[in-house]
């Protein structure tokens, strides 16, 4: 089934949604596995290895997704993110102003995850 990746992937979605996070990182891996450009797919790994605290594999994910889709503002905006994770503010400014640009309305929301107002980790 050409779409079986969609699939795979949904359940990921499913696992993160239950904090099953080690699942949903088996089911994208799965998915790219199927179709290695699913862009998508890398950028939910991104969000995933960051609740994991793996910031250099989220930031190697985010690189990924961007390489495949450098139009998808949240694709952009999870680099970022994965930058800002990684310690590199140059990048995660430079990715936030791409993010912005395509179009992304989630600009508070990182400037939150920035300031330390908002966290995407467990405590």
């Amino acid at each position: 089934d050409p779409k079986a990746y969609q699939a795979v992937s949904g359940l990921g979605i499913l696992h993160r949604k239950r904090n099953e996070l080690e699942k949903a990182m088996e089911r994208y891996k799965q998915a790219v596995a199927i179709e290695p450009k699913y862009a998508q797919a890398y950028s939910s790994m991104v969000v995933v290895a960051l609740k994991l605290r793996n910031d250099r594999e989220a930031l190697k994910y985010a690189e990924k997704a961007f390489e495949l889709d450098k139009s998808d503002p949240a694709i952009a905006a999870n680099l970022a993110v994965a930058h800002h994770f990684n310690g590199n503010k140059a990048m995660r400014d430079h990715f936030t102003k791409i993010a912005t640009t395509l179009g992304d309305k989630q600009v508070e929301a990182l400037k939150k995850i920035y300031s330390g107002a908002v966290t995407i980790r467990d405590k």
